[in-house]
């Protein structure tokens, strides 16, 4: 990766290391843009805005290598959904979507953001219902492809990829599911419908504006977990919440907790307990700028 800086570098090699101890199932690929991830078609405003300094290939082959050179990165692949490229564990990314789809319920908080509401909301019932169904749908077309491709330990190229879903808002909580956040944001209102009270409220939707959300100007309490390794501290992961009018503290929230509960238990396993020291979990803080989009 001759293009990547030494800190995107850095931050590459230890996520990379997190894949491979079981920390994470996904990571999302945010270090340099990568021209080629799309296939095609149209994704409705979600395409990464200029020129790319990767190009896909180039990834594919780092991790060609990277398989070829290490067997316990064998199960490493290039997941491309829509725009968005993924980095994952195949193996315990099909046990993830195994379970998600055969599941009555997502167990996660699913918060609507759309730019017609005043603030975040908690999803009702109709429109969560909705939205864990088209992400189950897609989990199993994912698991389909998956489950097609030869074994991991083949020469084959490290891809696969699926088509952005329709309609394309729904990547933002395609991400915060693959990237297992316990609260995931979501745009309803073209998933769900509105009720007619709120479709009243709801602004005149531009075309390709699905990124747009009502987070502008609200507070967010900003979760981090972070972990040792070789002396030096490094962000594990990190997801939002909406902290206006809620005093409750992040770790008290039974979602936010079951999943802390999850990361702790993957880090004391033997083979990540001798890589990674001190997981530790912090909250800050921080205003959303205005005009947010995810």
């Amino acid at each position: 990766m001759p293009k990547l800086g030494s800190t995107a570098r850095r931050a590459l090699v230890e996520d990379i290391l997190l894949l491979v101890c079981g920390v994470r199932v996904a990571l999302l690929w945010d270090y340099w843009h990568v021209d080629g991830v799309e296939d095609g078609g149209d994704s409705d405003g979600w395409s990464s805005a200029g020129s790319g300094t990767l190009q896909l290939s180039q990834v594919l082959s780092f991790l060609t290598e990277l398989r070829q050179s290490q067997p316990d990165a064998a199960p490493l692949v290039a997941l491309c959904v829509g725009p968005s490229l993924f980095i994952v564990c195949s193996d315990a990314l099909s046990r993830k979507l195994q379970q998600d789809v055969q599941s009555e319920n997502l167990d996660v908080e699913l918060v609507a953001v759309d730019a017609y509401l005043p603030a975040p909301r908690m999803c009702s019932a109709d429109e969560r219902r909705t939205v864990c169904t088209r992400l189950q749908e897609l989990g199993a077309g994912l698991l389909e492809v998956m489950s097609s491709r030869p074994p991991a330990h083949s020469q084959t190229g490290p891809l696969v990829r699926l088509p952005c879903p329709q309609p394309a808002t729904l990547m933002v909580a395609v991400h915060g599911w693959l990237l297992e956040y316990p609260i995931i944001y979501c745009h309803c209102a073209q998933i769900s419908p509105p009720s007619a009270d709120s479709a009243a409220t709801c602004e005149p939707r531009r075309e390709g504006a699905g990124a747009a959300t009502c987070l502008g100007g609200q507070t967010l309490t900003v979760c981090v977990v972070t972990a040792t390794r070789a002396a030096a501290e490094h962000r594990v992961c990190s997801f939002s919440l909406s902290a206006d009018g809620d005093a409750m503290d992040s770790l008290e929230r039974p979602s936010v907790s079951a999943w802390w509960q999850m990361m702790r238990a993957r880090f004391a396993v033997a083979r990540c307990a001798a890589v990674w020291e001190k997981p530790t979990f912090r909250t800050h803080s921080q205003p959303a700028g205005t005009g947010v989009t995810l």
